[in-house]
């Protein structure tokens, strides 16, 4: 029977135990040893076979331990006492059978009466309870009542327990048998400090773990879960009440009790609030008890992170001390088991049947969930449990129990289920709405005064339930009266926690650590709500009502703000079709290129709470059942700071913020920078709560299209590009897409300020946030009424929008992300097919769920009035935090109306929207804010520059006459009333646009915007004031007194309607400027007045009215021209530039401003550059000021230039300017004073001619800097006006050649052009156009080209470093009848003179003037032919061979002759003085050398001279110069012989002297040879500057470089014609034509001049007409520009219109004249450049809009400003002037830029340097005589030529008249060298000759040429030619 073998034999021990004879203890022993050694089921056998014996064994013993125990109690007899107990518990375990039929039912009642006896030890009692509880489960039914009063006992401490169970024991009371403890506890032992809940706890655990230990025969039909129904019954009856005594019977989860009357906060006087309630303790068990049962994890195998923790954070003194706690218990106090053992799950599973088997039991487990909400707060872990027990329920983390299934409908689904399963389903939407209910009750518990510790365990709590709440609004489907209940709780608990009086001490209330988190939540899941049910108006008018009552809190102005901000996206997305994170305007701008390339997005901080840890995700997995927990960078934190759950890397590194999952590898996409993570405080300021909630930023990509319309198709795809829906059942959760939340925040950061400065308070730093790649939660389908719609859609996939805060913070889990689903239109709502009403929202009776352009206004509209009347807010600082949002949200709609009608493909307009943006709903209240007390100041100055910003703009519709004369009446009341910020914000956000507007009854505030003003202007507070703007209007207002005679205008009198005629209104706006003019102290507001002033003179000059104040606004220019601000002085300048425009007008009635404007100009100029420092803003003032005052010179005629100025002794003001340019040039007055004489100032009557500095005056400047305060992005100076900039070093040389080269330019300029200008080819031209090659003969080609080089009629010179002279020979040209030389005998050859300088090319003609043509006295008579050659020729040439050229054909040099007579000393060198006939000077300085410098002599020959030859060279044998000596005496013997021979012939003898016959020059370079020493380019002191260049291809270059250099500044300017309804490239760009304005602007602009023939500056354009035909041109004798026109540009093909498009966008200034109704844009033509943007809009009244934008680098340019209005008259000239000041400012800012005389002078400097031929005297007049022989190289003749040339003496003047000989020359070897000297010597002795030297011997002939040196005649080198000598004819002829 037993299969259990053992060393002792179980069989023997059962034969002893059963054998009766045996005492007790032995047959106890071997009963004790059988048990232990069988099977359960044999020992269930056994037991019930021996029943009798075994129970007689086992109360014997017992009965006799208990004796034992009496007499003494020791640990002998305690355990005997356990050994019998054990027997016990095993027959209860093993015969249930037969003790549920009562038997030894007397026996065990008496025993365990003895055993639970209140006087024994506690582990006695504990065992004993554990004992009875598996025999009173046993009897069941079958107990008595005494029986029930022994389990009602078991807990101590309960009230009306029976008394018959322990009666006393008192002496005087009879009793049968005295019922003593059997082992009381002993001395010393540790008592229990609550033993009721220690019992308590011991009987629940109880309950559970005895009830599967039963050895039950029908265990497996339901006898356990019996068994625990009857305790549990049994426990409901005798425990529960006493436990809960205000348990409600009302709680029904099938039908919810939702009434939340009784709803309110409790106080210190409720019984719930106190924390000493009777049996708190033991309600703690109960609850944790149950929620341990109910709440296990769904397998043996489930590991969740985020499970419940429920650690407690109060003190061990706080609550329940801690004690030895059963399984059960454990889960409560230590983190949730990710493991539970299989008999723990059966046990759990039978509580789980019974508790979830009855609609009784599910009642009742609900109702205790509601009673853990009860609790006090010093309870928290316990409700803590309980939430997380139906977080993971609603979640779906945990099996959901089974009365949240949905009830089966369906009957016969109904018949074949179990009915005692479907019978509990009471379904989710039941749950949740009595968890909403219930739950709400953990926000009303009172927390007693400064406990904070009570304050932060009841916020936390509240946070996890709102936690809760923003999972079931984002994730889980609900019904109508499910959402309605929520909104009902939420509506109630916010406004009983916050109320609608902040408390004092807010930092320490549950309100203010809830308010952020309470409002969101309301909020957002209000408008979720109206997304998917209908929301009833009382619903509505309650949630207004709460709102409006509770606006005392800053944090719901703040959450209302965040979320207006996402409707009005949602609005602009579903009604406009835009997304505002990616707007037309900011896709087409090159600034949002640059932004998108940098991949950043900010979000401002002040907003509220943001995300701390934001991370890119990869691929997603949707899971139904997730809750958002750590990104990998962040773990779960308990209470206490430690690590709570999940210490697998993996497992945190794949959870995403949606419950997705990310990849290990994911890859950050573009533009994810990663940012360290950053912890945020709880509003409280306490560290120890830290939020971990993320965004969900969705990146924008191409729309996926659906596959089919109007329905959902459900695609689980793991891995696929988009996540699908979460679905449960049919409901679809609406979810926000990527196009609308795409940057959620740039919508945050509008140009408006920000919600931040709200309740300007510090507020969190800005945070920066990645944008995350989100994926969708369902797959929405296009509807087919909305194609139009989708074409605006760039969504790919919808997703959930970022919470802007959550406000929510917990210590233990994420917060669920709240979101506002916000649908695109491409998924816009979820419909049913084939339903006809699927197209309609559920809001207006629909099945579409979502958002729906219909759903968006109502919601955008009901939401904007959500708070009511702001005007009824009674907190002035929260007045003014709405009305800060509502000026943001004005802007935004402002923002919206402008991207509306915007072309996306810029190739066509797109016709008008259909519905725009309502910017006037806000004007309502702005007015009515306007009427509140003072108190309401802040919010009434945001009320007004509302007001101003959304009525001044144009409106698609006109303004209504009330609304207007409101508006009116609004800024009358501001502009003429004592409130200084009213008038600043009134002038800022007005301004001018106000009168460009020209809205009806404009013109009556003229006289109260000038009064404002003036206001400013006088007032002496810089900061905060509109100064700029004042000066703007006023400047904008001086055309209007013309265009508006006699206009009424109001009386700037407060609180007064006068209408007067104001005639002298120009005189005021005058006045205003000149004061402004000179007392402004803001820089750019200077800049602005002196703009003004400058366009005051211009107009009066161009009007001729001869203006009282013209003289006196000129000298205010010349004033600020000497400022330190170099800003100021360099638009001073600019305006003294512009007057050139009228100089003849200023000089007929104004003659001594020209002259005063020179002189104060030149006075400056050296002033300036009187210091050592220039760094580039002084440089560009010096450079302005040098090209000013050329351009004045220029335009001021001769005489009164010539005058002298008005002091005394003072020379001419010309004189005046030579000398500062002089001095500017070569830097000679640096470190002086700057001053060339003192400037005197204009003649001005009854004028305040004192002009207040911004800075220091230049008389005060410091000489070692030169500052300058240089313009921000807006113009602004952030540095102080006084301080210094230092350059640097580099930068200072730099700054200082570039001024000194512009002033060497002016200078060369005025000697050129002055009174010359324009030359007789017109303006275009400055410099000539002749090159070299012109009119040369036999030359080809039409450039230069090497061909030059062999020309002997061309060479080239550098007669400086900075010029360079061609001359060229050419035949003479025949003069034109008229011309100057018309009627002239000239030679036949003319010399053209081409110079190169810095002032450009200049082209000379030279031609010798012989007389006359009609004078006969000089007539030139023919030459002769030359005579026959005869013998006697023969015998001459015979007679020169044979007398130099030896027998064997060597040439050999005739020894020089010796002419030196005598001999100065050593000692004393040669002079002039001294000089005689008979001393060679050259041999004298070779003494005095060789004398007083020994060193020169060479080595070995000290004791020779320098005049002594040098001794024959080594290598010459003494044969060899023997031969040499032998031909010389052979040579002189033949010559003698030959002369004693013919010494008598005829042509031996003198010739007759004859009148010389003029021959033209057989030299080509004649006339240019002779011209060249005419000019004194020979003489010694011109040597060394005079040089030759080099013929060489590099020459041809730099010439052509230089050629192509410019003359003058040059600039290229577009002027685009924009037509009405024009707003896109294509149709602005084929323009052919514009208006007849536009035309006449262009005809003011500029000259038309003719593209083909123009000779000037073409700025690109062609002369093939390609570019067009003609083009407007401008030029001064200074300056050249060319307008591009659109529409003088073909763009008849695409090529055309490519090459126009080129033209203008490469131009630096744009002039854009618009007609079109709404203002020009950058992005229109995309370009790189326009760094400066002129815009013209025509007005009525003959008047025209100027907008002027610049990049931030663009310095402030005149004299046009940005708003100012002018007439037509001054418009084309201030715009040129503007757009030329423009170009120049541009070019300053390019790094490196040169200008056009840098760069010529840089050319020139090429060639002088590297190109320049070093040559010897001798080389350079061969060079000279004969151009095309090349210049030799090498050679020892260098200082044999210097030699020469330094004791030659040349003739000054040579003969200039025609050539009197035969024309007979030499022709010397090109490949020997040789140089001038030969050739003279050769002519000379030809010329002597001719003279009449007959009786001259042969000696005498050969020594004739006796002032040529010796070492000089050594090199020349003879060559027999064919050609007589000159001189030596036939005496015959």
């Amino acid at each position: 029977m037993f299969s259990k073998k053992a060393s002792i034999d179980v069989k023997k021990s059962t034969q002893k135990f059963l054998d009766g004879k045996r005492d007790i203890p032995t047959r106890f022993r071997h009963l004790k040893i059988v048990l232990d050694h069988a099977e359960p089921n044999d020992a269930k056998s056994l037991l019930e076979t021996y029943y009798s014996p075994v129970f007689h064994i086992f109360y014997d013993s017992f009965t006799t331990t208990e004796s034992t125990l009496k007499q003494k109690s020791h640990r002998v007899q305690r355990e005997e006492l356990d050994a019998v107990l054990v027997l016990l518990e095993k027959i209860l375990l093993l015969l249930p059978e037969l003790l549920q039929k009562r038997w030894q039912k007397h026996a065990l009642t008496r025993l365990f009466k003895r055993l639970l006896h209140p006087a024994n030890n506690t582990k006695l009692r504990k065992d004993s309870m554990k004992l009875f509880i598996l025999w009173y489960q046993i009897l069941g039914e079958q107990a008595d009542s005494g029986i029930h009063s022994m389990f009602a006992c078991l807990v101590p401490g309960f009230p009306n327990q029976p008394a018959i169970v322990y009666p006393s024991t008192g002496l005087n009371v009879a009793t049968p048998t005295e019922l003593l403890p059997l082992i009381p506890p002993q001395a010393g032992e540790k008592g229990i400090d609550d033993s009721c809940r220690f019992f308590l706890d011991s009987l629940m655990e109880f309950m559970i773990t005895q009830v599967m230990r039963i050895e039950w025969r029908d265990k497996h039909l339901g006898r356990p879960q019996r068994c625990f129904s009857f305790l549990l019954q049994k426990f409901q009856t005798f425990f529960l009440p006493h436990i809960f005594p205000e348990i409600s019977e009302r709680t029904n989860v099938y039908r919810p009790d939702l009434d939340i009357s009784d709803l309110r906060r409790l106080g210190p006087n409720d019984p719930s609030s106190n924390a000493k309630q009777p049996f708190i303790c033991c309600r703690v068990v109960v609850l944790k008890w149950l929620a341990n049962l109910t709440h296990v994890p769904q397998s043996t195998h489930h590991h969740d992170v985020n499970f419940a923790t429920c650690a407690a954070v109060l003190p061990q003194h706080i609550g329940s001390p801690a004690m030895e706690s059963s399984f059960y218990s454990q889960i409560s106090e230590k983190e949730a088991p990710t493991y539970i053992s299989e008999q723990h799950r059966n046990e759990v599973t039978v509580v789980q049947d019974v508790l979830f088997g009855t609609r009784e039991n599910v009642n009742l487990v609900v109702e205790l969930y509601r009673q853990a909400f009860l609790l006090p707060l010093q309870q928290s872990p316990s409700i803590r449990k309980i939430l997380s027990l139906y977080r993971d329920w609603i979640h779906r983390k945990v099996d959901a129990p089974p009365f949240m299934h949905e009830p089966i409908e369906d009957s016969v689904s109904q018949r074949n289920a179990s009915r005692e399963h479907t019978n509990v389903y009471a379904g989710m939407q039941n749950v949740l709405q009595i968890f909403i209910t219930q739950v709400a009750s953990v926000f009303m518990s009172w927390v007693p005064p400064g406990s904070l510790v009570f304050l932060e365990e009841q916020v936390d709590i509240c946070k996890r339930v709102l936690n809760i709440y923003r999972y079931m609004v984002m994730n889980s489907p609900m019904e109508q009266k499910t959402w309605e209940q929520l909104l009902l709780v939420l509506l109630q608990v916010t406004s009983q926690v916050l109320g609608n009086k902040v408390p004092d001490k807010k930092e320490d209330t549950l309100g203010n650590r809830l308010a952020p988190a309470l409002f969101q939540t309301l909020i957002v899941t209000w408008i979720r709500a109206n997304l998917n049910v209908v929301i009833t108006v009382d619903l509505w008018d309650q949630f207004v009502l709460t709102l409006s009552g509770l606006t005392v809190w800053e944090e719901l102005i703040r959450e209302w703000a965040k979320t207006m901000d996402i409707l009005t996206r949602v609005l602009a997305k579903n009604l406009y079709h835009l997304d505002l994170s990616d707007l037309p305007l900011d896709r087409l701008s090159e600034q949002k290129a640059k932004k998108r390339r940098a991949g950043r997005v900010e979000l401002l901080s002040s907003l509220g709470p943001f995300p701390q840890n934001i991370q890119p995700r990869s691929g997603q997995i949707n899971t139904p059942a997730t809750t958002p927990v750590s990104s990998p960078a962040v773990t779960n934190l308990d209470a206490t700071g430690h690590h709570s759950g999940n210490s697998n890397p993996a497992q945190d590194e794949t959870r995403s913020a949606s419950g997705s999952v990310r990849s290990r590898n994911s890859v950050m996409t573009p533009g994810h920078l990663v940012h360290p993570q950053r912890t945020r405080h709880s509003s409280s300021g306490d560290t120890s709560l830290k939020t971990t909630e993320m965004w969900n930023i969705p990146r924008t990509k191409k729309v996926e299209r659906s596959r089919s319309e109007g329905n959902f198709a459900r695609n689980y795809r793991i891995n696929g590009p988009r996540n699908q829906a979460k679905r449960y059942g049919h409901i679809t959760v609406p979810t926000l897409p990527t196009s609308v939340e795409n940057k959620i925040t740039r919508m945050l950061t509008t140009e408006s300020p920000s919600t931040a400065q709200l309740l300007r308070r510090p507020l969190q730093p800005r945070k920066q946030f990645f944008r995350k790649r989100s994926r969708s939660m369902n797959s929405i389908k296009h509807l087919k009424g909305l194609e139009e719609s989708n074409r605006y859609s760039d969504s790919e996939t919808e997703s959930r929008s970022p919470s802007p805060s959550s406000g929510v913070e917990t210590n233990s889990f994420k917060d669920s992300p709240m979101q506002i689903d916000v649908m695109g239109l491409d998924q816009g709502y979820d419909a049913v097919d084939g339903d006809a009403s699927h197209n309609r929202s559920v809001m207006f009776g629909g099945k579409a769920k979502g958002w729906l352009p219909d759903v968006a206004v109502v919601m955008w509209r009901r939401m904007l009035g959500a708070l009511g009347d702001p005007n009824e807010v009674r907190n002035p600082q929260i007045h003014a935090a709405i009305f800060d949002y509502l000026v943001e949200l004005g802007s935004i709609l402002i923002k919206i109306r402008q991207n509306q009608g915007v072309s996306l493909d810029n190739v066509s307009t797109p016709p008008l929207p259909a519905f725009v943006p309502p910017i006037l709903i806000l004007v309502p209240w702005c007015q009515k804010a306007l009427a509140l007390p003072n108190s309401y100041h802040k919010g009434k100055i945001m009320a007004l520059r509302l007001l101003c910003t959304v009525v001044v703009r144009p409106h698609d519709i006109p303004l209504p006459r009330n609304q207007l004369l409101l508006f009116f009446r609004a800024i009358h009341h501001a502009l003429v009333g004592q409130d200084q910020d009213a008038i600043n914000t009134v002038i800022k956000y007005c301004g001018a646009r106000f009168f460009s507007l020209q809205q009806p009854g404009y013109s009556l505030l003229m006289l109260d915007f000038l009064h404002a003003a003036n206001t400013i202007i006088s007032n002496n507070d810089l900061k905060g004031s509109s100064r700029v703007e004042a000066i703007s209007v006023v400047g904008s207002l001086l055309f209007f007194p013309e265009s508006l005679p006699n206009s009424p205008v109001l009386q700037p009198v407060p609180n007064e309607y006068n209408l007067i005629n104001c005639n002298d209104i120009k005189e005021h706006i005058v006045a205003l400027v000149l004061k402004s003019a000179k007392r402004e102290a803001t820089s750019v507001g200077r800049c602005v007045a002196i703009s003004s002033l400058a366009v005051y003179v211009y107009c009066q000059l161009a009007h001729d009215t001869k203006h009282s104040k013209v003289k006196e606004a000129i000298a205010v220019l010349l004033a600020v021209l000497k400022f330190k601000n170099r800003l100021i002085g360099q638009v001073a300048c600019d305006m003294l530039l512009l007057l050139c425009d009228h100089a003849d007008y200023l000089l007929e009635h104004y003659p001594d401003v020209p002259q005063a404007i020179v002189e104060d100009l030149s006075h400056t100029l050296s002033a300036l550059t009187s210091n050592h420092g220039c760094n580039d803003q002084t440089k560009r003032l010096l450079l302005s000021l040098s090209i000013c005052l050329g351009e004045w010179c220029m335009r001021v005629p001769y005489e009164v230039l010539l005058k002298p100025l008005a002091q005394a002794k003072s020379p001419p003001l010309l004189e005046t300017v030579f000398r500062v340019l002089k001095s500017v040039a070569t830097g000679s007055n640096i470190g002086g004073t700057g001053h060339v004489a003192g400037s005197r100032p204009l003649d001005i009557e009854d004028a305040d001619p004192s002009v207040d500095n911004v800075g220091e005056h230049l008389s005060t400047l410091s000489p070692p800097h030169s500052p300058l305060s240089s313009p921000t992005k807006d113009g602004y100076n952030q540095r102080s006006p006084n301080a210094k900039v230092a350059p640097a070093p580099g930068e200072n040389e730099a700054n200082i050649r570039s001024v000194r080269l512009a002033a060497r330019m002016v200078m060369e300029h005025l000697i050129i052009h002055l009174g010359h200008f324009p030359m007789g080819i017109g303006a275009a031209r400055l410099s000539s156009m002749v090159c070299e090659h012109d009119d040369l003969p036999h030359f080809q080609g039409d450039e230069l080209s090497a061909e030059l080089f062999h020309s002997p009629s061309v060479q080239f010179f550098m007669l400086n470093k900075d010029t360079l002279m061609s001359l060229v020979e050419l035949p003479t040209l025949e003069a034109p009848p008229g011309s100057a030389l018309s009627g002239l005998q000239t030679a036949r050859s003319q010399v053209r003179i081409i110079l190169r300088n810095l002032g450009g090319k200049f082209c000379w003609d030279s031609s010798i003037l012989y007389s006359l043509k009609d004078d006969s006295t000089l007539t030139r008579p023919v030459k002769p032919p030359p005579p026959l050659i005869n013998t006697r020729a023969f015998q001459h040439e015979e007679l020169m061979t044979s007398s130099f050229i030896g027998g064997d054909g060597a040439i050999i040099q005739p020894s020089p002759p010796r002419l030196s007579v005598r001999h100065r000393p050593p000692n004393s060198m040669p002079r002039w003085e001294d000089t005689a006939e008979d001393m060679d000077n050259l041999e004298d300085l070779l003494l005095f050398i060789g004398h007083t410098s020994p060193e020169c002599i060479p080595a070995g020959r000290q004791a020779d001279t320098l005049t002594t030859p040098p001794p024959p060279p080594p290598t010459m044998l003494p044969e060899q110069e023997e031969e040499a000596l032998n031909a010389l005496l052979h040579q002189k013997h033949i010559e003698l012989d030959f002369y004693q021979k013919h010494s008598n012939d005829q042509w031996m003898r003198g010739r007759p002297a004859e009148e010389p016959i003029p021959e033209d020059p057989q030299s080509p370079f004649q006339f240019s040879r002779m011209l060249f020493s005419q000019l004194g380019l020979t003489s010694w002191d011109k040597r060394g500057q005079v040089q030759l260049l080099k013929k060489c291809d590099k020459l041809l270059r730099e010439l052509k470089n230089l050629d192509s250099q410019k003359c003058r500044e040059t600039h290229k300017i577009a002027v685009i014609y924009v037509g009405a309804g024009q707003e896109d490239k294509n149709s602005i760009l084929t323009n052919s034509g514009g208006s007849q304005a536009f035309e006449d602007f262009v005809a003011g602009l500029a000259w038309e001049v003719e593209l083909e023939t123009h000779t000037g500056f073409l700025g690109g354009l062609q002369r093939n007409r390609s570019t067009g035909e003609t083009a407007p041109y401008f030029a001064t004798s200074l300056t050249e520009v060319i307008f591009h026109v659109s529409t003088r540009m073909p763009s008849h093909n695409q090529d055309a219109l490519l090459q126009k498009t080129r033209h203008l966008g490469n131009d630096e200034v744009h002039i854009v004249w618009s007609e079109h109704s709404r203002d020009y844009r950058r992005g229109i033509i995309p370009t790189e450049f326009c760094d400066v943007l002129i815009t013209i809009y025509p007005l009525p009244n003959q008047l025209f809009r100027i907008q002027i934008s610049r990049k931030p680098d663009v310095p402030f340019v005149g004299p046009l400003f940005n708003e100012c209005i002018i007439d037509k008259r001054v418009l084309p000239g201030l715009v040129r002037a503007t757009a030329l000041n423009a170009s120049r400012a541009t070019r300053s800012t390019i790094p490196y830029f040169h200008t056009f005389y840098e760069e010529r002078y840089k050319a020139l400097e090429t060639i002088t340097q590297n190109l320049q031929e070093p040559a010897t005297f001798e080389d350079f007049c061969a060079q000279l005589c004969c151009p095309g022989v090349p210049v030799p190289t090498g050679g020892s003749s260098g200082n044999l030529s210097g030699s020469f040339f330094n004791t030659m003496d040349l003739p000054a003047n040579p003969s200039s008249g025609p050539p009197s000989s035969s024309g007979g020359h030499v022709t010397f070897s090109s490949d020997t060298s040789y140089g001038f000297p030969a050739s003279i010597f050769r002519h000379n002795s030809g010329q002597d000759k001719q003279r009449g030297f007959e009786g001259a011997t042969s000696s005498a002939d050969i020594e004739e040429p006796h002032y040529a040196s010796p070492k000089a005649n050594k090199r020349l080198s003879f060559k027999h030619t064919s050609r007589k000598i000159s001189g030596f004819g036939n005496p015959d002829s």
